[in-house]
């Protein structure tokens, strides 16, 4: 057997999971350092039958996955979640979204990002939240924009890494 990489982990990583149902609507967010476990224990609640689709994001730490956590809750506000935070500026919790797409690779870099109209319908906010949400990954120097063509992944050698997710 051979090893491919060997990686060292500090802090304490901790995944963020979102559980969505047949619908495609969200049905729980919840935050773990182990999926395995925390999944079994979902697994008991009458709600579980309804999971069709997980998916998970790797936080640096624990208060980070917290905060994308109660973001996601108080604009999503999924049925099965017990905390329902306090209101939250839904530009924020887009950026944090995008911002979490993009450090994971869903959005490669140099690639176009959804434009602003798909964005307002794929997370039902209006265009003033798009543009706030895209100027703070401007600001955390995630995207660039290039007027006239759309908002594009840096390269990671242009990303400032101190910012970045």
């Amino acid at each position: 057997m051979s090893v491919l990489a060997e990686i060292e982990i500090t802090g304490e990583p901790t995944a963020l999971y979102k559980l969505y149902g047949t619908d495609g609507n969200l049905l729980y967010v919840g935050i773990t350092r182990n999926i395995t476990e925390r999944l079994s224990k979902h697994a008991a609640r009458s709600w579980w039958p309804q999971v069709t689709r997980k998916t998970m994001t790797w936080y640096g730490t624990r208060p980070e996955a917290k905060a994308a956590e109660s973001l996601l809750i108080a604009v999503e506000q999924p049925p099965h979640n017990r905390e329902q935070p306090a209101s939250v500026c839904r530009y924020v919790v887009l950026a944090e979204d995008l911002a979490s797409r993009i450090c994971v690779g869903e959005f490669a870099s140099e690639s176009p990002l959804p434009t602003e109209s798909e964005l307002i319908a794929a997370y039902k906010v209006c265009r003033e939240t798009v543009r706030r949400a895209l100027e703070v990954l401007r600001e955390r120097n995630l995207i660039q924009t290039v007027n006239g063509k759309g908002s594009y992944v840096l390269p990671e050698s242009e990303r400032n890494p101190q910012v970045e997710g």
